[in-house]
């Protein structure tokens, strides 16, 4: 008798143990934990969806219109700024979930930078040289960083002639999809 009570509250105890892993059921994607008493997946912050089978970075993807503003220093004024229309296009980079990349126009040069989400809403994009044709025969180091906040995107891109370390640019954009 105390041996058939003794498997009863053992058999009690896995039934138990078992209710409380709302987890067996669920099979959470990319790296997820599941939180056994509620039965949801913590996803990282590169991913969501009830699952984590979503890349964030989708939802950043496309044209945002916005301003960009620049020094432009004159001799009257060595503080001015100012700001023009511009269109940047995030894209996705590469198959790992925190590539994205940027393209823009910007005083007549291309420039496409790549980097990484660094924070669900984050980014940086590395340095990259590319060569620039307004100024004559230029190489140009570039790098930015920035945010993204539902459908807007704010930005810094740091700009700096190879020439002439000296006179780095910081840009700042502000725009919205």
């Amino acid at each position: 008798m105390k041996r058939l009570f003794n498997l009863g509250i053992i058999a009690l105890i896995i039934v138990l143990s078992s209710a409380c892993n709302k987890c067996k059921k669920l099979d959470c994607k990319n790296d997820a934990t599941c939180e056994k008493r509620e039965g949801i997946c913590n996803c990282n912050y590169l991913f969501s969806g009830e699952l984590c089978e979503e890349e964030i970075r989708t939802n950043y993807v496309g044209i945002y219109e916005g301003i960009i503003s620049f020094p432009n220093p004159t001799p009257s004024n060595p503080f001015n700024t100012e700001q023009t229309d511009m269109s940047v296009n995030v894209f996705i980079q590469g198959s790992d979930a925190e590539g994205l990349g940027v393209n823009f126009v910007f005083w007549g040069t291309n420039y496409e930078l790549t980097g990484d989400l660094t924070a669900e809403d984050t980014f940086t994009f590395n340095a990259k040289k590319m060569s620039g044709d307004v100024f004559g025969d230029i190489t140009i180091l570039s790098t930015s960083n920035g945010n993204f906040s539902r459908d807007a995107l704010n930005s810094t891109i740091n700009i700096r002639l190879e020439d002439t370390p000296q006179f780095p640019i910081s840009l700042t954009f502000a725009g919205s999809k």
